[in-house]
């Protein structure tokens, strides 16, 4: 015979169940106001509040702790594993919202990629948080890409060659055969880096990947040299194509700027030295594949940034400011 049970003991189940269920939920990363958790149980704060004390005590032995906020009257996980998850997460939506490189499509398919493994109540979280980035989203291109970053993925494991018809952006149409060596992301759009076939390895060149119309992969393999002058360092040669220009030898340029342009300059030149550095200028080197892809980003500095080094460069900013002058006449 089954007996009844007492009161008590539903209220110790009750109980119970509510510690478990609170306690999960600041695991998942939750912020929980005293409020919302007296609403939600139908229980005095000072019922709450000895749960929250329970909690506490459960979790003393971890490297983790609950954090009450005094102004907001609510409690959080410090140092959980989930909340470090969670901010992860919202880092990599907001580069995501940011760069505006994929259409809408592939945006809304990767926010749910990443969100999708949290619970309900943390995606809902990441949403309110990435909200209104999702409603105003302008891609660049609402063209859709990840198919074809897929398929130049396999490529490039499997080390086999690739025939492709580009759109360059004079709007003419090239073939090339291409041995293709990594993929690239720069200022808004993604870049396959591939050596033509039959040039040496400083011949190698970038093709950006929205501007493909077609390409075949074949069946043939290529080897890829693992050391010496044909090893190819993808990280290193992202690092010296500035604007993804690119040439056969990297060249060194001294600037000299205004001490408040430097943050912008270390952004956009990876590779560079520090010089000189006083309370008006300052000096830097950078070191680009291709010089005159600075040109771009030295005209956006105006009169703050000279160029110093090399004398070609700065002839050709002399000549290239007096054709700029002649516009305005």
């Amino acid at each position: 015979m089954i007996m009844p049970k007492s009161a008590d003991s539903t209220d110790s189940v009750n109980s119970l169940s509510r510690i478990v269920q609170i306690k999960q939920r600041l695991l998942d990363g939750e912020e929980l106001t005293l409020q919302e958790l007296c609403d939600a149980y139908g229980k005095h704060a000072e019922t709450i509040k000895k749960d929250i004390s329970i909690i506490r005590n459960e979790l003393a032995h971890k490297p983790i702790e609950i954090e009450y906020n005094r102004l907001r009257k609510s409690y959080r996980l410090l140092g959980s594993e989930s909340e470090n998850h969670f901010i992860s997460a919202l880092t990599v939506l907001m580069v995501l919202y940011g760069c505006r490189a994929l259409s809408t499509e592939e945006m809304q398919r990767l926010e749910s990629y990443v969100t999708d493994s949290f619970s309900p109540q943390v995606q809902q979280r990441l949403k309110k948080y990435t909200g209104s980035f999702r409603f105003h989203y302008k891609p660049i291109l609402n063209k859709n890409i990840l198919g074809t970053i897929e398929d130049l993925f396999r490529c490039i494991v499997e080390q086999h060659p690739l025939s492709i018809t580009y759109l360059t952006i004079l709007k003419e149409i090239e073939h090339h055969e291409l041995l293709p060596y990594t993929l690239m992301f720069n200022e808004g759009y993604f870049y396959l880096a591939a050596l033509p076939v039959g040039e040496p390895l400083q011949a190698c060149k970038i093709y950006r990947i929205d501007q493909i119309m077609n390409y075949k992969i074949h069946k043939e393999q290529f080897e890829t040299p693992q050391h010496g002058d044909r090893f190819f360092k993808p990280g290193e040669y992202v690092n010296f194509s500035f604007m993804m220009h690119y040439g056969e030898m990297n060249k060194v340029i001294r600037l000299k700027m205004l001490p408040f342009i430097e943050s912008y300059f270390l952004a956009k030149f990876p590779v560079n030295r520090l010089i000189e550095s006083n309370e008006e200028w300052i000096i830097y080197e950078c070191t680009v594949a291709h010089e005159e892809s600075a040109l771009f980003w030295i005209f956006s500095e105006r009169q703050w940034v000279e160029v110093l080094s090399p004398i070609s460069l700065r002839e050709k900013m002399k000549s290239t400011l007096t054709e700029m002058m002649k516009i305005y006449e």
